[in-house]
């Protein structure tokens, strides 16, 4: 008898709060119809509900809620060479374990590989919007600070495991169920390139996305991401990080342009419902709360 095989080359982590059943196993299925056999599935549990998985697929229940700690949790218990990620409401294409690998034998420099996130079925979802895709056509590398929003999105990333080795794990502050609201991928990608560490995009890992909302749902949702990377941002511009410090900058004085903007109206009269000024200061306390986090963050914390 041969030795019992107790490794996977590629782990693959997806966080669910369990509220998304029907898609997560459609995700789960995706993942067992590729092409590629040498992986696991890890599925890390997170909120009061608990879903059984399929065989083969492994699950743990996080003890918090908030990604950043969800995806700490499927780390400690990966046993790949690579770590992968995606997201509950993802569809993968056949090859793209086999491409991430791939990837990473052919680029032995990148120390993490981001890759295209396609909207799913767009003609059936006609009228509604479908949030981080990233359609990017080019291979690219990168290994100096650069804004994450050109590199990829935490629905279809991945890492050598040795990373988390070197740098530690995701900050559990940060990401949806946290007090920094989202951007735990974004953090990740800025902590690679501080320590200049490389990353690649690569347009052959594809994901499809499979999440729909209306103009509303949809801007609330880009705003989220704002607050986030607001707080992810300040941490790392505090600590002279340069682009994280051009980010910021960016988020304040369009802060304060949207201020002069709304003040002159009101001055003049021409400001006709009460509900916009409503609106604009329940965003100014969000951006005022992410900056306080970010800054609280960086200053009392040691990592």
């Amino acid at each position: 008898m041969g030795l019992l095989k107790i490794m996977a080359r590629i782990s693959v982590i997806i966080n669910t709060k369990c509220v998304r059943e029907k898609q997560l196993f459609a995700c789960i299925r995706s993942i067992q119809k590729g092409t590629y056999k040498d992986y696991e599935i890890i599925v890390v549990q997170q909120g009061l509900k608990v879903l059984e998985m399929p065989k083969r697929v492994k699950t743990y229940k996080a003890l918090r809620i908030g990604t950043g700690f969800a995806k700490n949790v499927g780390i400690k218990h990966a046993i790949g060479k690579y770590i992968v990620f995606t997201d509950d409401d993802c569809i993968v294409s056949r090859k793209w374990l086999q491409q991430i690998e791939s990837t990473f034998e052919r680029y032995p420099k990148a120390l993490s590989v981001f890759g295209k996130v396609l909207p799913y079925q767009p003609k059936k979802n006609a009228g509604r919007y479908c949030p981080a895709t990233v359609v990017a056509r080019k291979d690219k590398f990168f290994d100096k600070p650069t804004y994450h929003g050109k590199i990829g999105s935490g629905n279809n990333m991945s890492y050598r495991a040795k990373v988390f080795k070197k740098l530690g794990g995701f900050k559990k502050w940060l990401g949806p169920g946290s007090v920094g609201i989202n951007a735990d991928d974004a953090e990740m990608v800025t902590r690679l390139l501080h320590n200049k560490l490389g990353i690649l995009y690569n347009p052959n890992v594809v994901v499809y996305h499979d999440r729909w909302l209306d103009k509303q749902s949809y801007s609330r949702q880009k705003f989220s991401y704002t607050l986030g990377e607001i707080a992810c941002y300040t941490f790392y511009a505090i600590r002279n990080n340069e682009i994280a410090q051009s980010v910021t900058k960016g988020y304040l004085y369009g802060t304060r342009d949207k201020v002069r903007v709304l003040l002159q109206k009101i001055r003049k009269g021409q400001l006709k419902k009460m509900t916009t000024l409503m609106v604009f200061i329940k965003e100014l306390l969000g951006i005022t709360y992410a900056f306080l986090v970010g800054a609280v963050f960086s200053l009392f914390s040691r990592s």
